[in-house]
């Protein structure tokens, strides 16, 4: 069973000693700060060898965060050995949930820890671990996911924008976009998920009461988006070519 982390967000609009303040501190960016060296191919006066050895022990101590906090919040101890997670980090997707862990100090919740093993088969009422059946009212499959392939080996099409630029090789040296929603050279693209489609909803209101008809991240707003020290970006203008394009999908609100 994965293991759970709190996700929280802290904004500051003031940075100190002269050095760009943190304004998002979740469990995502709390990995890439942690494992900072998987996403490098090399490393300066480092063997092989010896920067996998430092990814595995930063990968180690990240996990050992995950499963630290589990007895504070779980009752039971064996429901709680049972729910430390014994892996990689990118093995599974860890759970955020901040009530994740409190659940199974419910009388109603029932862990079923089936030792590394899996479900031994479905049948028509449930499923079977170690020779018991467990009959279950809906069974949800979790089948993974797959992390710094391609887009479009993943949605299992291509998305192509202005002049034949795909999302591929748009993304071929790392991704790039304004805000996690937008990305320049593919027009009217958002991404669609939770609070970003209320966002994106509210931009293309704000499109269609301006009578524009294409939005477009501008190249500067996805490069200020990207940096470290975010900045903020311009307010929409009208564009005086044809479609009408603004420079940058953030409506006026």
């Amino acid at each position: 069973m994965a293991g759970s982390v709190t996700a929280s967000r802290t904004s500051s609009c003031s940075p100190r000693a002269g050095r760009p303040t943190r304004i998002v501190n979740d469990a995502w960016t709390s990995i890439v700060k942690k494992l900072f060296m998987m996403r490098q191919r090399s490393v300066a006066e480092m063997s092989d060898e010896d920067r996998l050895r430092a990814v595995e022990l930063a990968d180690f101590a990240k996990m050992e965060e995950i499963r630290a906090r589990v007895d504070p919040i779980v009752t039971d101890r064996a429901i709680a050995d049972g729910l430390k997670p014994w892996y990689g980090y990118f093995c599974k997707r860890p759970c955020f949930h901040d009530e994740y862990l409190q659940t199974f100090n419910r009388d109603n919740v029932t862990l079923v820890d089936t030792r590394g093993l899996g479900v031994e088969r479905i049948t028509a009422g449930g499923v079977v671990v170690d020779g018991e059946e467990h009959h279950i009212d809906c069974l949800i499959f979790a089948t993974g996911f797959e992390v710094g392939t391609d887009y479009s080996r993943r949605t299992g099409f291509e998305l192509v924008g202005r002049d034949g630029l795909t999302l591929t090789e748009k993304w071929r040296d790392g991704v790039r976009t304004l805000h996690g929603l937008s990305v320049r050279g593919l027009p009217n693209f958002p991404y669609l998920l939770d609070v970003q489609a209320t966002h994106t909803a509210s931009v293309i209101a704000w499109a269609l009461g301006n009578g524009i008809s294409t939005l477009e991240v501008s190249a500067d707003a996805e490069t200020a988006s990207c940096s470290t020290a975010p900045t903020p970006t311009r307010a929409p203008t009208r564009s005086s070519t044809s479609s009408r394009r603004a420079p940058v999908s953030s409506p006026a609100r």
